[in-house]
């Protein structure tokens, strides 16, 4: 009968040993949405998304659990994109790849790539249309807390132009130039006049 309850006492604390470990072994999936570190409209030609994981709500992110972060940003016009994260502390190792894609219509990503050095993942090289995208690290956290952060680049490719600007604006930036020109005129027809005058007193 000892035998009995000394097996059973010892089954149930291997079993409760067990799902503490798979719980502690969880993965974490967040989503983020990037709003730009600079000014984000067509005709810029370079614009930046800094990123990290260190976000209130942003998991637990114990030793030993895994992540899988999901990032969603916006591109103006054509954009070619480039990424580098770091951990911070060397508290995250990341895996080989990231994946970048269009959000939310279910197509393959267009870009699977990225070296890794452990604790620093870089890559690029990949040229986006305007829309909307994601992309997407997976690591390992080495410590509880730790966190990692890093910065997604897009410049435009050489050969895309600026928008050509359309008729309303010429005639914009015409109604400006002839105001600045009939403004200089009244400025030296006053002048002028006020030189006459001199010369008669």
């Amino acid at each position: 009968m000892i035998r009995f309850k000394t097996l059973a006492l010892s089954l149930v604390a291997a079993a409760s040993f067990g799902a503490a470990s798979a719980a502690h072994a969880a993965v974490e999936t967040n989503v983020f949405f990037l709003p730009p570190s600079d000014v984000d409209t067509a005709g810029d030609t370079d614009l930046s998304w800094n990123f990290t994981n260190n976000i209130a709500g942003g998991g637990d992110r114990l030793k030993g659990d895994t992540f899988d972060d999901i990032f969603i940003f916006n591109t103006p016009d054509t954009r070619q994109i480039s990424f580098t994260a770091f951990a911070d502390s060397l508290g995250v190792t990341f895996d080989n790849y990231l994946y970048l894609a269009p959000w939310g219509d279910g197509t393959s990503p267009t870009f699977s790539s990225g070296s890794s050095v452990g604790f620093f993942i870089n890559g690029g090289g990949v040229t986006l249309d305007s829309g909307t995208y994601y992309f997407e690290l997976t690591g390992t956290y080495l410590k509880t807390g730790a966190t990692y952060s890093g910065i997604l680049a897009a410049i435009q490719p050489a050969g895309v132009t600026a928008p050509v600007p359309e008729p309303e604006t010429w005639a914009l930036m015409a109604m400006g130039g002839l105001g600045a020109w009939a403004a200089t005129r009244r400025r030296r027809a006053a002048k002028s006049t006020q030189t006459t005058a001199m010369a008669l007193a």
